[in-house]
This record gives C-alpha cells, structure tokens and sequence, in this order.
C-alpha cells in the first residue's frame, strides 16, 4: 500500500468532487486554452516543449544560472495532435470505431455496461519513443456519463468522504472498474470484427466527435506541477519559485511561455495537471506517462474539455510499460 505524509495534497483532493462535478455540468459551455498557474501571485507556468530538430528559444540571460539545471530533466515524449475526420479501423484515433475482433470479450465495467472508446493509438504511426511498444495497438476506454461511483471512468466514491483516504483513493484509481487500457499485438484479424458498438450521444462525453491523431517528436523540460519536479530540485515548486524570487520567476515564465508547443495530447513526458499529482502519493514508483489528453477545441468540430477545462491522466509503471503490461494503469482527471 502507497502512504503518503502530504497533508496539502490530502486536502486538495479531498475538495476535487465538487469541482469535478461543476466542471461536468459547465462542460458543453466552455473553449478555453488552459495556462497552469503555479505558486507565486501573477505568474504562470505552461509545458515547454521543443522539437529535438527546432532551434530552441533562448533560455533567459537573467536566470542563466539555472539553464543547466532545467535542461537536465528534458525529456522526450511524442506529441500528438487531433484533426477531425473518419479513420478506418487500424488507425490512430481519438473516438470512433475501435478495432476489435468478435473473438475478445468487448470491455464493460463495473455494472455491466459497455464502455465507449476514448482514443486508439497505432503504434505502427508513432515516432520511436524509449520504452513504448514499436508495434500494436493500444486502445484507452472509459465508461460513459455520470454516476454516484464514477465520471468519465474516474472512480469517484473516495470523494467527498472524512476523513480521506489517500492510499484508498490511490488504490481505486488503478481498479479497472470503470476503464481500461487494452493492447493489442500483431498480426491484427482482418475480418469477423465488431460492428456494433456503444451508443454515447445520451450522454456528453469529455470528447466529442472522431479524429484523428498527427504525431510528432518533442521534449520539454520538468513540468512543476509533475510530482518529479520536487525529486529533480529537492524542493517543493512553491518553495523553488518563492526562492529565487517573483523577477526570476517571471523571466521562466515567458521562457516557459515562448517554448509552449499547443499539443493535444502526448505520450511519455511530463504531465500538465490542473490539480496534485496523484502520483505523489507513490513517488518511489518509477511512473510513466502512458497518455495525457488535454482540454482543445479544433474549428473542424473535435472538442475535448475535461470539466472545467481539465486533463486526462493515464501513468504507468515503467518496468510494466517494457512488459506490455496494462492491467495496472493509473487513471485520473482533473478540473479547475
């Protein structure tokens, strides 16, 4: 079991359950361009990310005393990017049809309902990335709508309980109850696949609409509401930033800002987080960022809003991301 001796994070998570469930009902409402703000009052925090052949942009002069430190937790991950269209079975997509043989038993959670699909990855279509699979499809669902035990496939019975549990709460974000995460090797069945799938148009879903997925190279450095920012540093990021001061912080701003590549979604890197990490609560696991989706509007009609313009978290242990092992994935997501 996971312990945890943060009371701030305890406390934080503790008060997610209405603000997730207001940011499910404001949902259809909202198109915003999420900017993290972190730890001193009129700062902001965004990813950096930069593509391994791109002219980096210049690290400030008046804090080159850190370059060497950032640049030392750069790290890459694949960038991916959602243009609305129809996709055919094998392809990367967010939403769709899901290539499943009649053979498999098609996922359904915890009440027996059948799970919609979230997003499909072709790993045949992705840039090499250290430690993720070089074939296969990878395939993340969730379970549709609301209810008293989950949203969007995000178990939801910890929330709201006193006094909170983190290592019950950390615990259930790994139950596939209401989610899963499916690979599948090659060779892939060419015919006597599924053709009926999930009906979700009764609920609204935190994407809507198919696309499909551009990929591409990236890094960035350590992102400070990533809960390996405090390994990297050996301090809090509120401490970090209060240390070096409001004019320094804001020189890293607008490097920060300046660096932002406006990604969709990304696999491996650093995750952007509206809320803590919940990976804090076991940071000795070497956690892995399988998939992180943020909040996007494309004018072609693809939106995906995690609530109040949140994100999609899913983490994985490393050692069971080189064994092709899904069934212990780490699934939140989190709104303002």
């Amino acid at each position: 079991m996971p312990h945890s001796s943060n009371r701030s994070f305890t406390a934080s998570i503790a008060r997610q359950a209405d603000r997730i469930r207001y940011g499910f009902i404001l949902k259809h409402s909202l198109r915003l361009l999420l900017v993290i703000l972190i730890l001193l009052p009129g700062s902001a925090c965004s990813t950096m990310n930069s593509s391994p052949d791109e002219q980096s942009v210049e690290f400030p002069p008046e804090v080159a005393h850190l370059r060497d430190a950032f640049e030392a937790t750069r790290l890459p991950f694949v960038g991916i990017a959602a243009r609305a269209g129809e996709t055919d079975r094998l392809a990367s997509k967010f939403c769709g049809e899901p290539y499943w043989p009649n053979s498999l038993i098609y996922p359904t959670d915890l009440t027996g309902e059948e799970m919609m699909l979230l997003a499909q990855i072709n790993f045949a279509e992705v840039p090499p990335l250290d430690d993720f699979p070089q074939q296969g499809i990878l395939q993340f669902f969730i379970s549709a709508g609301e209810s008293d035990e989950q949203i969007w496939g995000m178990a939801m019975s910890t929330f709201g309980q006193e006094p909170f549990d983190p290592d019950r709460y950390f615990d259930e974000l790994q139950r596939p109850d209401f989610f899963r995460v499916v690979y599948h090797a090659p060779p892939f069945a060419e015919d006597d696949l599924r053709t009926q799938f999930p009906v979700v148009a009764d609920y609204y879903p935190p994407i809507t609409g198919e696309a499909q997925m551009l990929f591409s190279s990236k890094s960035e450095v350590v992102i400070p509401v990533d809960y390996r920012f405090e390994q990297l540093f050996g301090k809090s990021p509120w401490d970090f930033f209060e240390e070096i001061g409001s004019a320094a912080t804001e020189q890293l701003n607008r490097y920060y800002t300046a660096e932002l590549s406006n990604v969709d979604a990304k696999l491996g890197g650093y995750a952007n987080l509206v809320q803590e990490d919940p990976r804090a609560i076991a940071p000795e696991e070497d956690w892995v960022v399988l998939f992180w989706i943020d909040s996007f509007y494309e004018e072609e009609g693809v939106e995906a809003l995690w609530g109040d313009a949140g994100t999609a978290l899913f983490s994985i242990r490393r050692a069971d991301l080189r064994q092709l092992n899904f069934n212990r994935v780490l699934y939140s997501w989190d709104s303002h």
